[in-house]
């Protein structure tokens, strides 16, 4: 026998539009992103003390390493081109761990950046 199948209508989907267009939704996504970036910053902290080193970054989850010059197998300072203009660079820590663990710690002022690679470069001595 052959089965009838029912049809059920489909009612019209209404898309609720907002008043908002998509540049201020844009604006506001910089503006959280921006003040988040600001936030990060104000809250990053680093320390060297001896032989141990500190790095504390994040506002809103917050991220402690503290780890010794011994376990450190590599230190790298970079820089990019707009750090370069504001005087500023990028430090990367590598240690051992399983995996290698790689530690950055971004935009902190350059002549603290040379200081960390100078004491890094001190456990070769």
């Amino acid at each position: 026998m052959f089965r009838s199948h029912y049809i059920i209508p489909m009612t019209k989907v209404q898309y609720v539009h907002s008043k908002q267009g998509p540049l201020s939704q844009k604006f506001k996504l910089s503006t959280i992103s921006i003040v988040s970036q600001v936030l990060n910053g104000l809250h990053s902290a680093y320390h060297l003390h001896g032989s141990f080193m500190q790095l504390q970054k994040g506002a809103f989850f917050t991220k402690l390493f503290v780890t010794s010059r011994s376990k450190i197998e590599e230190c790298k300072v970079t820089e990019s081109f707009l750090q370069r203009l504001f005087g500023l660079a990028s430090v990367s820590v590598y240690t051992r761990a399983d995996p290698i663990r790689e530690t950055t710690m971004k935009d902190i002022p350059k002549e603290m950046a040379v200081r960390y690679y100078h004491w890094y470069a001190k456990k070769e001595e």
